[in-house]
């Protein structure tokens, strides 16, 4: 809502039974336009499953889904995903496809064949339905046998790039999912007029020493600056809201 104040869509939160009902009643006092849904689909919630990316698919009622992974931190106005008209709209994960490569150098003709971070992706037409939701689902067991041999395979993002291989598709700017690996040192993601900051990584910078998970800056000291950003972000909503995000 800070920098999108206007912003009066219906909000969905997926989760797994980890967000009780005071959380959710705080959320509804920040924003009243939000639903939630615990997920308990096998599928969803074994303990290593990785596929809630999966769910807008199903989301069939709506002409449009914009999906925000919760590792994100919002820095602009997003109103530009709403003008997407293509079925499906993402930022390419240049780290994997051109990891020597500078995401805002990258050739646009190398883009031909992309292969997208699926931290935030918008999703209309055809691909909303039952039957292509049942499409990504059932290549969930071809991906777990690829793990199970050893071969290393990103869960629900490889799930969705191999089965849009064929499917009208369109490339977001990378300020709509850069990843914090953009951001190494003092380069500023506010100067680069980023929407959303993606924590990629196992390393976030909610997490606190002792807590059995690895801070952001206590793991990676070139990562300091967006560890602040994240934490400046926070003390804001605390002192505006009244409560923390964590």
């Amino acid at each position: 809502k800070k920098y999108n104040p206007a912003l009066d869509l219906p909000l969905k939160i997926y989760h797994r039974g980890d967000l009780c009902a005071v959380s959710m009643k705080k959320i509804e006092s920040v924003y009243s336009h939000v639903t939630f849904e615990h997920v308990t689909d096998d599928l969803y919630t074994q303990q290593d499953s990785q596929y809630m990316c999966l769910l807008p698919f199903k989301e069939n009622r709506v002409s449009q889904v914009i999906f925000i992974d919760c590792d994100i931190l919002c820095l602009g106005n997003m109103d530009g995903l709403l003008d997407v008209t293509a079925d499906f709209a993402a930022v390419i994960d240049y780290e994997i496809r051109f990891p020597k490569q500078k995401m805002q150098s990258v050739p646009r003709l190398l883009s031909a064949l992309p292969y997208f971070n699926t931290g935030v992706f918008s999703v209309r037409g055809d691909l909303l339905s039952g039957d292509f939701y049942q499409k990504l689902r059932s290549k969930v067991e071809k991906y777990a046998a690829l793990r199970t041999r050893g071969k290393k395979k990103l869960w629900d993002q490889d799930i969705i790039n191999d089965t849009l291989k064929n499917t009208r598709v369109q490339i977001l700017p990378f300020t709509y999912n850069a990843r914090k690996n953009l951001y190494k040192k003092q380069q500023c993601p506010i100067k680069d007029k980023t929407i959303f900051l993606h924590y990629t990584g196992g390393a976030k910078p909610w997490y606190t020493e002792g807590s059995g998970f690895l801070p952001l800056q206590g793991k990676y000291a070139r990562y300091q600056h967006i560890h602040e950003l994240w934490h400046q972000h926070h003390e804001e909503f605390q002192q505006k809201h009244g409560y923390a995000v964590f």
